[in-house]
């Protein structure tokens, strides 16, 4: 006992000496210390340990905070994530940029002057210069703020704030005065008023687009999907944008408001233009109506649109619930009336809306005018007639080619002559410029500039033998049309001629003669651009079989003239028993029977490009075909139609109709001239041909539009 009682005097000495020393290094760090720190030293070190279950998951909540005047937001987080909660999409303190008129974001222009705020700094540094801090620190303030004394002084600056000192010292404005701090017991403030002007400049909205959701933009389920716009307030909408963090189509976020707003385009004006009122004809008798004139037109109401006298559109419409009294214009029809709203007429160039049926248009058109609709027709176009007392109408019209070369006025074997040409011709500007164009022994001449062409070009009609019966149809020739670009250049032209009325036999004894065909070329090439064939001559009429000439070939090849049974007494002849003599591949065309008679059928490209263009002739009927390669038949047989491969002919033929089972009759046989071949250069585009442009029952042509 006695050893235990001796050791636990022991320890108890040895703890006080413990804490007496302990004590002792406190006090004195503290007085040593005083002046050097006025932070004293709390901290303490906590050890927890919890040994309770795992706390649920909690997902992290947040939102973006309104934007300050400083133009920046803060994402603050609500709810922090607890477990395995959903992260939020910002860390907590995150600082975006605003845009101009989003919250209290605003563009600010100070328009103090100069001599204000060289007052300002003034008075303040005569009221801060000599106002004490609690530690006897001075204050003094000019141009940028300045710092106390170590007594706790304050901090004061005409420029910006001013910061405290350690001991509670004032914060000072620099446009708003300052206060001393706790420990001072006195109160230094300088107030001094400034003007400022703050303008709010709001970002242009721009124009919705796309369609209108309704009732909003959520309607849309995917990404692929989500466009257009929804309505906002005050006639605006909000543009569709597709939100990735909410997985949805939204039309706004909060806050965020303006960074989707956009104007709603008002309707497009549908259909014809009218004015609407008063009439400044001096003969007028009514003012202009607008809407209204379309009362006993209910069908055309829908499709116009009016305008006022101040230049405001609105869309026409049938009122059904309106229909107009018996003594009124229109009675028992229903009221067609401007829509309250507006709508945006579609202009042209010379802002000008379109017009359509019948427009009422004031006298004075600087008030009102409109534009007819653009023809889709390249070669039509619209035009506008005055009608009665400011009505005004759109009709369609063909358009004028800028070279319309003709036959002159000239048919037969034979070119016109230069003064016939002049004759026909010389009421064009470009005719009497020799820079453009020039003519001679049947070719005409063209500089073209380089660009896209509009050509038509047509072949000549057939002849037709001795008489004004209209039981005889000669061939027509071929029409072609169509777009091609071309090089600057010389080009050639030939118009087809067609077949002169022969001057010998009758309507059943000789028959007529071929139509020339029209052909476009560079000059120096070897191919041509465009060949319209010309039409057969008309055979005899009054054997079973009629002399009708065929009509010029859509073909490069030329054809036979048609089988045209006559009556009941008609020869059983069929296509195939006539034969196939037209010319191929550019070559000329051929007849029946004696085939050394070459020199009266239908030219091609081949032949004619070397000996000329000049038409043939027979004296027996006095028979003369197209200039252009027409050819005339020996006998009774239509003439075949020059082209790029001449036409056909089956001459006049006796024959035994045993082979019929006609047995002792005799047949007679003679058909009209084949047509001659027509093509187009591979480089052509747009192409039309007779099949829907018909033949050409008169002399050839060439019209030419452009360059475009």
């Amino acid at each position: 006992m006695k050893d235990i009682s001796f050791w636990c005097i022991v320890l108890s000495i040895v703890v006080i000496f413990i804490i007496h020393h302990i004590l002792n290094s406190t006090i004195e760090g503290l007085e040593n210390g005083e002046e050097e720190s006025g932070v004293p030293d709390n901290s303490e070190a906590t050890l927890e340990i919890n040994f309770s279950e795992p706390p649920s998951p909690v997902s992290c909540i947040g939102s973006w905070s309104s934007c300050s005047a400083d133009c920046e937001k803060k994402y603050n987080i609500t709810t922090a994530r607890v477990g395995n909660g959903i992260d939020c999409p910002y860390e907590s303190g995150e600082i975006e940029s605003c845009s101009p008129g989003e919250g209290e974001c605003q563009e600010v222009v100070d328009e103090t002057s100069d001599d204000t705020i060289e007052g300002v700094n003034k008075t303040l540094d005569d009221t801060l210069e000599t106002t004490p801090g609690s530690g006897g620190g001075a204050v003094v303030g000019s141009g940028g703020g300045a710092v106390a004394g170590p007594g706790g002084g304050a901090v004061a600056g005409s420029g910006g704030g001013a910061v405290a000192g350690p001991g509670g010292g004032a914060v000072a404005g620099s446009r708003g005065g300052a206060v001393a701090g706790p420990d001072t017991g006195q109160t230094a403030s300088t107030t001094t008023t400034t003007t400022t002007t703050t303008t709010t400049t709001s970002p242009p909205l721009t124009s919705c687009s796309g369609a209108l959701r309704t009732p909003d933009c959520n309607i849309q389920t995917s990404s692929e999907t989500c466009n257009g716009y929804t309505n906002a307030p005050n006639g605006k909408g909000y543009r569709c944008i597709w939100n990735d963090s909410r997985n949805k189509c939204d039309s706004y976020l909060p806050g965020r408001e303006n960074e989707r707003l956009c104007n709603i385009p008002p309707d497009i004006c549908i259909g014809g233009a009218n004015y609407v009122g008063p009439n400044t004809d001096p003969s007028g008798q009514k003012d202009h109506q607008g809407c209204a004139s379309y009362n006993s037109i209910n069908k055309k109401c829908n499709e116009s649109f009016q305008m006022d006298e101040n230049g405001i559109y609105r869309q026409c419409y049938l009122d059904d619930t309106d229909i107009i009294p018996d003594g009124e214009n229109g009675a028992g029809n229903f009221r067609c009336k401007p829509k309250d709203t507006t709508c945006l007429p579609l202009l042209n160039s010379d802002n000008k809306p379109e017009c359509k049926y019948g427009t009422w248009v004031p006298y004075n058109t600087d008030i009102f005018d409109c534009v007819c609709p653009v023809n889709t027709d390249i070669l039509k176009e619209n035009y506008k007639v005055p009608r009665w007392k400011g009505l005004t109408r759109c009709l369609e019209r063909d358009i004028l080619p800028t070279y319309h070369i003709t036959t002159c006025g000239k048919e037969g074997k034979d070119p016109p002559t230069s003064a016939e040409c002049s004759s026909s011709l010389s009421s064009n500007s470009w005719f009497n410029d020799s820079n453009i164009y020039s003519y001679s022994n049947g070719q005409h001449t063209l500089n073209l500039q380089t660009g896209k062409y509009i050509i038509e070009i047509a072949g000549g009609a057939g002849g037709r033998p001795k008489t004004n019966s209209d039981k005889i149809t000669v061939g027509k020739g071929a029409i072609l049309r169509g777009v091609i670009n071309l090089s600057a250049g010389e080009y050639k032209i030939v118009i087809g001629q067609n077949g002169k009325r022969n001057g010998g036999g009758a309507a059943h004894n000789g028959g007529g003669s071929g139509g020339g065909g029209s052909f476009f070329w560079m000059n120096g090439e070897e191919q041509p651009l465009l060949v319209a064939g010309g039409g057969g001559g008309a055979g005899i009429y009054g054997h079973p079989l009629r002399g009708d000439g065929g009509n010029g070939s859509l073909t490069p090849d030329g054809t036979m003239g048609p089988i045209v049974k006559h009556n009941s007494r008609a020869d059983p002849m069929n296509q195939h028993d006539v034969g196939d003599f037209a010319g191929k591949n550019g070559g000329d065309g051929g007849r029946s029977g004696n085939a050394t008679k070459g020199g009266y059928l239908a030219k091609g490209w081949n032949t004619l490009k070397q000996s000329g263009f000049t038409g043939a002739e027979l004296s027996g009927y006095s028979k003369e075909a197209g200039f252009g390669g027409g050819g005339v038949s020996v006998d009774h047989g239509g003439g075949g139609g020059g082209g790029y491969s001449g036409g056909g002919v089956f001459d006049y033929q006796s024959t035994d109709s045993i082979a019929q089972n006609r047995p002792g009759t005799k047949l007679t046989r003679a058909i009209g001239g084949g047509g001659g071949g027509s093509i187009f250069d591979a480089n052509f585009t747009d192409k039309e041909d007779s099949s829907t442009l018909g033949y050409n029952d008169g002399g050839g042509y060439i019209k030419i539009w452009g360059p475009y």
